[in-house]
């Protein structure tokens, strides 16, 4: 379930794509509410990335231009690195914001948790 989230993106060697998640409100904003969910099985070898938004919003682009920045920098992962997982999170942390200033000053948090699977 999304809860307002970003959509995990998947990226391996046959396939990088954001997960197509159902909308859904934030956690909290219903009071009697169940999220849709969305079911999906990563390839062995693929790797998940989950992010928060802060990601996005720190390269100063609107939405689709950092969601496409984003897209391009898991794409990009060279083969060599793709098995560790560690390595592709630091890929695309210095892809997606190479000197990127925060337009919010430092407010802005940024995680990036990613996962293989074999």
């Amino acid at each position: 379930a999304g809860a307002g989230h970003t959509p995990p993106l998947v990226t391996g060697d046959l396939r990088t794509e954001f997960v197509e998640t159902s909308l859904s409100a934030p956690l909290g904003m219903l009071s009697r509410w169940e999220a849709p969910s969305v079911e999906f099985s990563p390839l062995p070898g693929e790797t998940v990335l989950l992010y928060t938004d802060g990601l996005l919003r720190r390269t100063g682009e609107p939405t689709d231009g950092a969601f496409a920045r984003l897209l391009t920098a898991a794409a990009g992962v060279p083969g060599a690195l793709r098995d560790d997982p560690g390595a592709v999170a630091d890929h695309v942390l210095r892809t997606v914001l190479p000197d990127a200033p925060d337009p919010d000053g430092g407010l802005e948090d940024v995680v990036v948790l990613a996962v293989r699977f074999d």
